[in-house]
């Protein structure tokens, strides 16, 4: 997670490097010593603290934005609170706390299958709203042969192809990537998998950085 706090007043939240969140309320956000987390402190003077032991400063400069980096556990827990909905959030949707989730997984896979493997997967939680979701999938992926392809998608319920990708690699030691992005409808119990496959048996397909992410828009 990343918290910036502009020169303006104007706080954005990043995870892996996406804006997610944008609050033009003029807030206090620090460091809380104490507690050894974040702070947000608003306008009439209400604070909300996040414990954690894993928040620190990244940048501090005059006249420049002030910069937290800390987990995800953090940012779930400062978008889950009540104080933060209540904020003021230009170009947000009101419905974010509430359905934000993501998943991930960081280490490389390797195929040389030429049917479909599962990399990573997002189920949607019993205690999501049904609605309108902004789905977001990446993957960074390598082919050892550059004359045949990997192949990676995004599908949901494996029936609908949401975003696919398929490529030839100039350099085998290269890593692809692969961006799916899309509005879905989506109820609880729905389910997202980024998988992955060779063209051919004589071919590997490695796959690393595997992410899934939706939040509700409507």
């Amino acid at each position: 997670m990343l918290i910036q706090k502009q020169t303006t007043g104007e706080v954005r939240f990043y995870e892996s490097g996406d804006l997610i969140k944008t609050l033009t309320e003029d807030v206090t956000i620090n460091l809380n010593p104490r507690l050894s987390g974040v702070e947000i402190v608003d306008k009439s003077g209400r604070a909300y603290q996040v414990p954690t032991a894993k928040v620190g400063f990244l940048q501090v400069l005059p006249n420049a934005p002030t910069v937290f980096i800390g987990d995800a556990v953090t940012l779930f827990n400062i978008l889950q609170s009540q104080f933060f909905n209540e904020l003021h959030s230009g170009g947000a949707s009101p419905f974010f706390g509430s359905g934000n989730l993501i998943v991930r997984e960081e280490a490389e896979t390797q195929t040389n299958q030429t049917a479909f493997q599962t990399k990573a997967k997002l189920t949607v939680p019993p205690d999501f709203v049904s609605g309108i979701y902004e789905v977001k999938a990446f993957a960074e992926f390598q082919v050892s042969r550059t004359n045949r392809s990997g192949f990676v998608q995004l599908i949901k319920n494996l029936t609908d192809v949401i975003a696919q990708t398929d490529q030839e690699p100039k350099d085998t030691t290269n890593w692809l990537q692969f961006d799916g992005f899309d509005q879905l409808q989506l109820n609880p119990s729905d389910f997202l998998d980024i998988r992955f496959r060779s063209e051919q048996a004589n071919t590997t397909t490695s796959i690393r950085r595997a992410r899934i992410r939706i939040f509700r828009v409507s």
